[in-house]
């Protein structure tokens, strides 16, 4: 009797008509997809004009040609830089936020560029990077446009004493040991609870330094918000990593309110990650070397 193996999920980049953000999406993806050894999937997303209002028949065709530009553009770049790289496209009609939420089902993580422009421009960006950072089924990474963040950074790892963290550390934990990056484990706590905070952290991330012997981890403990303790982290960090439940109805209330702070001003990329997940995305597998196309994770 044979059995068929489950082909293995992409990583999914959102793209749009920006030629910059492609690029910086592609990038990514492929870091990881070659990382992972998984293919490329290419998205692009026609929003409705108005919500609730139907497309005409000419709007129909006007997002289909525009969706077939763009994904052509951002496929050919990537067969460019990654020609070893499978690269899929799929053009989708409807709200941005909501194709990549459903898509993210079958990825190994979804990749969203910010936009880094004016502040009503953060703010209409960041209400779609932010939901689908905290409504995604796998591992999401929000990377700000044209920043590209310090190549010999740690990766910081925020977590809730009080919350799950293993998605988040062992999402953390394999990146640095990937890299060879040092790791930061943050932990933010109210005035007067350092030393209880101190403790709670060790005994947490006692079980990983195990595992990961190779990895050099630095703990954390300060008294200040989240949200202004990942921030200060996040400065010269290569990677912010953020944990959450995946199921929408049972959301960290502080994981989403830190996204949402930490996404509009963040200049390295940041992971969320469900708490739960048990994906191929925390455990790459031995692939030959390829020349860098993009950043180093």
């Amino acid at each position: 009797m044979s059995t068929t193996a489950r082909a293995p999920h992409p990583v999914t980049v959102g793209v749009d008509s920006s030629r910059s953000r492609t690029e910086t999406g592609v990038r990514h993806g492929i870091a990881l997809a070659r990382m992972l050894d998984v293919p490329l999937s290419l998205v692009h997303a026609s929003a409705l004009p108005f919500e609730g209002v139907a497309f005409t028949p000419y709007e129909v065709t006007a997002a289909r040609e525009e969706a077939t530009d763009v994904l052509a553009r951002a496929a050919t770049l990537a067969r460019y830089l990654a020609p070893d790289v499978p690269v899929q496209v799929h053009p989708v009609l409807g709200s941005v936020a909501l194709a990549l939420e459903t898509v993210s089902k079958d990825s190994s993580m979804v990749i969203v560029v910010r936009r880094d422009a004016s502040i009503a421009d953060r703010l209409l960006s960041g209400s779609t990077s932010s939901r689908i950072a905290t409504r995604a089924a796998c591992p999401v990474m929000v990377v700000p446009c044209d920043t590209d963040a310090p190549a010999a950074g740690p990766v910081v790892v925020a977590i809730d004493a009080d919350s799950p963290s293993h998605g988040a550390l062992t999402f953390a934990f394999a990146r640095a040991r990937h890299t060879h990056a040092d790791l930061v484990v943050l932990h933010a706590t109210a005035r007067g609870g350092t030393e209880q905070g101190r403790r709670a952290v060790g005994e947490t991330v006692a079980g990983w330094r195990e595992d990961y012997p190779e990895v050099e981890v630095t703990t954390q403990t300060v008294e200040s918000s989240a949200s202004d303790a990942c921030a200060s982290a996040a400065q010269g960090a290569r990677l912010l990593v953020l944990g959450r439940h995946r199921t929408t109805g049972h959301r960290m209330p502080w994981t989403r309110s830190v996204a949402k702070a930490v996404l509009a001003h963040t200049a390295c990329p940041v992971v969320t990650v469900p708490h739960d997940a048990v994906d191929l995305a925390y455990h790459p597998r031995p692939r030959a070397m390829q020349a860098p196309v993009g950043p180093v994770y």
